[in-house]
């Protein structure tokens, strides 16, 4: 008579209930952390961390085939546990509303090289994220040409300036600073 394996702990990779032997890599990246943490335990209960873990961690399955990616602990910040591998998760933009992959590569980018905490996560897909982050960049150029005060700008810097606010459709603000370029002879400097 053949005997049932026992459930485990359900691998949030590939959502399938895996006992601690299909584990193995998951279990001795925690238990390798938690002797450098704390030396002095001798029995550290490891396999108990992984109920209701709230950190990233694989089954063995999902890092044989490369559905997931072992992680670097040492290289993160975090407070309680560190994800010890990375998978693509499904997440939904709240700007645009479409659905987008925060990927294993992405999140080993934000959190071993950014050092983001890991508990930190994209709300917004990545062609939202670089439209935010355009929007802010011009933003920032249109206050840096205007720190010192109009009467200060050049030929070149009114010309940004111009082309600044017809993207953003102020009519009212093109004609005004068209009339301060009038004013300007580009060959000056």
């Amino acid at each position: 008579m053949k005997r049932k394996k026992i459930k485990g702990f359900k691998c949030p990779c590939c959502q399938i209930h895996r006992h601690e032997t299909e584990m193995k890599d998951a279990i001795g990246i925690l238990e390798k952390i938690e002797k450098k943490n704390h030396p002095r335990i001798k029995n550290l209960n490891i396999i108990g961390f992984f109920k209701d873990a709230q950190f990233e961690w694989a089954c063995d399955e999902c890092l044989s085939l490369k559905k997931a990616m072992t992680a670097n602990p040492s290289a993160q910040i975090y407070s309680w546990h560190p994800h010890i591998s990375y998978f693509d998760e499904k997440k939904n933009c709240q700007f645009c509303k479409k659905d987008f992959y925060f990927s294993k590569n992405e999140k080993r980018f934000w959190y071993e090289q950014l050092k983001f905490q890991l508990d930190a996560t994209p709300a917004n897909c990545p062609t939202c994220r670089k439209e935010k982050r355009n929007k802010k960049q011009i933003h920032d150029n249109l206050s840096e040409y205007l720190k010192n005060g109009k009467e200060n700008l050049d030929y070149a810097t009114l010309e940004n300036i111009i082309q600044i606010y017809r993207i953003w459709d102020k009519e009212d603000k093109v004609k005004y600073y068209q009339s301060l370029l009038k004013n300007k002879n580009p060959k000056k400097k």
